[in-house]
C-alpha cells in the first residue's frame, strides 16, 4: 500500500508540474517504478535512482532542481527522496533518512 501512496503522490506532482508527462492510459499510469540495476547491487542498493517505466531511463538528472528543499516550497522532496536518492546526493542535497546507508 505504501508503494501505491508514493506512486500516487509522484503521479499527482508530475501532473501539476509537468502536464505533458501525464500518461495517456490507465495501463501506463499503473506501471510501477523499478530500480536502476545498471550498477552492481550491493549494500548501497537503497541509494540508486529509479527508472521511468515508460522510457526505461532515469529522469533524475533532468529534474535535479527538485532535490532542493527551497524549490517550489519543497513539495518534491518526498518524491525525490524515494525516486532519485543517488542523483540528489551527488548534487550535494542531503534529504535522506539518517537510518539508510549513505551512498
Amino acid at each position: 500500500m505504501a508503494e501505491f501512496v508514493y506512486f500516487a503522490l509522484y503521479f499527482a506532482l508530475l501532473c501539476i508540474s509537468l502536464p505533458s508527462t501525464e500518461p495517456s492510459s490507465t495501463e501506463e499510469s499503473s506501471s510501477s517504478l523499478t530500480r536502476d540495476t545498471s550498477e552492481e547491487e550491493d549494500s548501497h542498493s537503497a541509494c540508486m535512482d529509479r527508472l521511468n517505466p515508460r522510457t526505461g531511463v532515469s529522469d533524475c538528472q533532468a529534474n535535479i532542481r527538485n532535490c532542493n528543499p527551497a524549490f517550489m516550497g519543497g513539495i518534491w522532496i518526498i518524491v525525490m527522496k524515494q525516486e532519485c536518492p543517488k542523483a540528489c546526493k551527488d548534487a550535494g542535497f542531503h534529504i535522506f533518512d539518517p537510518n539508510v546507508v549513505d551512498c
